[in-house]
């Protein structure tokens, strides 16, 4: 049941040998942590996200690499040494104005046995976690190119106008049938009004 509602709440790590361990405020993978407002600097906010990897020494890792909102930040980290239990520690320092979500990622070479030839190379990856920079409790993605953003609802303003021109548009149709119907009701009456004054 633990098991469940970890899986739940997107506090895991996948892994096919190595353990990644990843924190920042407290908080884990799966989880929201909210950043403080005190230090920030030009609206921008300092991140501190630690990442520690354990593994057997006999597993060939071979690089570390912190993802943030799906891109690689700096370069990938090499293995040193091959030690069995933590295998190494990294401290990576973030510069945000907006939210962001982390990852960790950690990937390897084939195992060194001949038997595990054809088995999965060692690698692991953290769940997300968010960085609250607005501290609002939720999660708002990086916006998008100037002249589709987004709404509260997370649809694109360009949407939403241009159902507002198609409204526009309707009401102009409607407006003129209604105009033309009222022209020629006009029209048939004075016709009417006419031909009985002409008799």
């Amino acid at each position: 049941a633990a098991i469940g509602a970890a899986l739940a709440r997107g506090r895991y790590v996948l892994s096919t040998g190595p353990l990644l361990v990843m924190r920042a405020l407290g908080k884990g993978p799966g989880e929201l942590a909210r950043v403080p407002r005190r230090g920030r600097r030009r609206g921008r906010a300092t991140v501190k996200v630690d990442v520690t990897l354990h593994g057997a020494g006999w597993l060939r890792l071979d690089k570390l690499q912190l993802y943030v909102n799906g891109e690689p930040h700096g370069k990938p980290r090499p293995m040193v040494g091959a030690s069995s239990g933590e295998r190494m520690k990294v401290s990576y320092t973030l510069s945000l104005r907006r939210d962001a979500v982390v990852n960790a990622v950690v990937i390897g070479e084939s195992l060194p046995t001949e038997a595990a030839a054809e088995a999965l190379p060692p690698f692991a990856v953290t769940a997300p976690l968010v960085l609250d920079v607005d501290r609002n409790g939720r999660f708002d993605p990086p916006r998008v190119a100037r002249g589709r953003r987004r709404t509260a609802k997370g649809k694109p303003r360009v949407k939403a106008k241009a159902k507002s021109k198609s409204k526009s548009k309707l009401k102009s149709k409607v407006k003129s049938k209604l105009k033309s119907k009222v022209k020629s009701k006009v029209k048939s009456k004075v016709k009417s009004k006419v031909t009985v004054k002409s008799k």
